[in-house]
């Protein structure tokens, strides 16, 4: 579990505490402030001023600290403020950079934003960010940009909860020129007022001027911005009152037909849909959960009534090019139809025929072997048929074929099948047990069966099995498990040991290694306990994508998992998931010669259609 830490990258200098790293005598402009490990324990509730130009704040991808399109506390990290903007965009500041935060306005002072640009021209850029309140109150938005010449960027923002505005602009003096660009973004619920503010109430994507201003332009596409009047009557989902905005809108969704009122130029967006989690049968946006606070806006897989599914397959639209991958780090689009807002629905891929349901099945044979004193040395091969997949039984459908150890190092046939070896994969460990005096001898090991197929994209080599920290004991997750090789996670069991009886633990990490497929409903599973020794299994403390943390040693129990011999659910794990497990090794004291003891664990998955 890496210590939540904040580095300027430039000068190496770390810090905990975001403003303090921003206001830092060696934080220079154009430099970059990345934000990583595990924020669980930790909270930056201190507001931020930007004071140079060019600065990029960012949470380090593919890091624990970076959210996954929620806001689900956790190891994520997240600034939330009380009395003060959270983030404030000081002077004359150029070119900055917002990117993979989620940032909560947790105050309910009057005009307090999530993020303000009052105070300077220049161009603010927002992405892959959460920007929201639990709280609304008076005049406060999402994101603010005062009577200044300025530019914002929008990719892939959620912006929800606001008293007044999602995104505001509001010219008071001097008709300042604004461009503004929203991209692949989600605004909803904002608008919580009933006042009219400088001749324009709040909503989604708001314009309020009370001067002679012209020149402004605003381009929104691949963008849903709903449900902006929380019963008040007076708001919209995208609002101007006065000067001359132009506006762009393609590929993108209202509420309540703002757009035809706004619109200059544009085609293809869908008027009056309403944002669920659960389908009413059509015309909706479908969602997580908007429940309670913080809300879950991720789209849910319904390409019947999902009105934000697979929309369209446009790159551009409104010449804003949509990113490559979404707010979670999922490739877009995943079909060949963009979806419409900052999350992009994992597509599911067909099963190759009817139940294919088991994903991967790790076989760990050969947990250790013992043999008598003056016994000689005996390689056991691990043979197994078929190398692509489950062997398949008339009527029987797929099935995973359990290691076959056989004494002396030839293959074992199969009549009617041909004669194949599976590749002995030593990717969990297998020791070695022996009496005082016995020679260490070479046993079996970890065998990977394809027990199933999920379309011809999924293989049993994505579901694997990673090292923990330098010695399995926890720690961060390593390289996969090297196949085929001896003593690879357990180590050797000595006589001593053998005779009055040693219970260790390690430490792996389940991976989906897909590049765009997830894998539901992933279990553990004890196929066959070894003869001379027991295993237990439990997961890891940390939970998905989180760390474990290091026991002392090898005969230290981890402080919390609940170690037992059922089935144990992971769940699912979308692309580049992982979640620690840990082995529980018993041997039994006065174990006798076994050759080898061996046991099988199973790691199983669905197919996720």
């Amino acid at each position: 579990m890496a210590a939540a830490v904040i580095t300027n990258l430039d000068s190496t200098d770390t810090f905990t505490v975001l403003d303090v790293a921003l206001s830092d005598g060696d934080t220079d402009a154009n430099d970059i402030i990345e934000i990583s490990g595990d924020w669980t324990s930790t909270t930056d509730t201190t507001a931020c001023n930007v004071q140079d130009s060019g600065i990029t704040i960012r949470t380090k991808v593919g890091d624990e600290a970076r959210h996954a399109g929620v806001d689900n506390g956790g190891s994520n990290y997240e600034l939330a403020v009380s009395g003060a903007h959270c983030v404030q965009i000081d002077n004359t500041r150029d070119n900055c950079i917002i990117d993979g935060l989620i940032i909560k306005q947790a105050g309910t002072d009057t005009s307090d934003e999530g993020i303000r640009m009052a105070d300077a021209g220049g161009t603010l850029t927002v992405k892959n960010t959460i920007v929201w309140t639990p709280a609304a109150s008076s005049q406060q938005d999402g994101i603010y940009i005062g009577s200044i010449d300025g530019t914002i960027n929008l990719e892939q923002v959620f912006i929800y909860g606001f008293w007044r505005g999602g995104l505001h602009m509001q010219d008071t003096s001097g008709a300042p020129t604004y461009t503004i660009t929203v991209n692949s973004c989600g605004i909803w619920d904002n608008g919580h007022s009933t006042a009219v503010d400088h001749g324009n109430a709040g909503g989604g994507i708001k314009f309020a001027t009370q001067s002679a201003q012209s020149g402004t332009t605003i381009a929104v596409g691949n963008s849903w911005v709903m449900e902006n009047d929380t019963g008040s009557g007076t708001n919209l989902d995208y609002r101007g009152n006065a000067g001359t905005i132009a506006w762009t809108i393609n590929r993108s969704i209202d509420s309540d037909n703002s757009i035809a009122g706004v619109i200059d130029s544009g085609s293809n967006n869908l008027a009056s849909r309403i944002l669920r989690d659960s389908t009413s049968g059509g015309d909706e946006v479908l969602v997580e959960d908007i429940s309670s606070a913080p809300y879950d806006l991720r789209l849910i897989d319904d390409d019947t009534n999902n009105d934000a599914q697979d929309d369209h397959t446009e790159s551009a639209p409104s010449s804003l090019t949509i990113p490559s991958t979404d707010i979670a780090g999922t490739s877009r689009p995943q079909n060949t139809s963009h979806d419409i807002g900052p999350f992009e629905i994992i597509a599911a891929a067909a099963p190759s025929g009817a139940g294919a349901q088991t994903l991967a099945s790790l076989t760990m044979s050969g947990v250790g072997a013992m043999q008598p004193s003056g016994v000689g040395s005996q390689n056991l091969a691990a043979l197994a048929q078929s190398g692509a997949g489950a062997q398949k039984f008339p009527g029987v459908g797929s099935q995973n074929l359990a290691a076959l150890a056989q004494s002396g190092a030839g293959a074992q046939k199969f009549p009617g099948v041909g004669a194949q070896l599976l590749a002995a994969l030593a990717q969990s460990g297998i020791g070695v047990m022996q009496p005082s005096g016995a020679g260490a001898q070479d046993f079996a090991s970890l065998t990977q069966v394809g027990a199933g197929t999920l379309g011809t994209a999924f293989t049993s080599a994505n579901l694997t099995l990673s090292h923990s920290g330098a010695t399995d004991i926890g720690g961060a997750i390593g390289a996969a498990l090297t196949d085929d090789a001896l003593n690879n996670i357990w180590d050797d069991v000595a006589s001593g040991d053998a005779s009055a009886g040693d219970t260790e633990y390690r430490c792996a990490y389940v991976v989906n290694t897909h590049g765009s497929l997830s894998v539901l409903n992933v279990t553990l599973r004890i196929a066959t306990d070894p003869t001379e020794s027991n295993w237990e299994i439990a997961l890891g403390a940390a939970g998905k994508n989180g760390t474990e943390t290091e026991v002392a040693n090898e005969n230290t129990a981890p402080a919390t998992p609940s170690f037992g011999t059922g089935d144990i659910s992971i769940g699912t794990l979308a692309p580049g998931d992982n979640y620690p497990i840990w082995i529980k090794r018993i041997v039994i004291a006065g174990a006798g010669a076994a050759t080898p003891d061996s046991g099988v664990l199973h790691i199983l998955g669905d197919d996720p259609n």
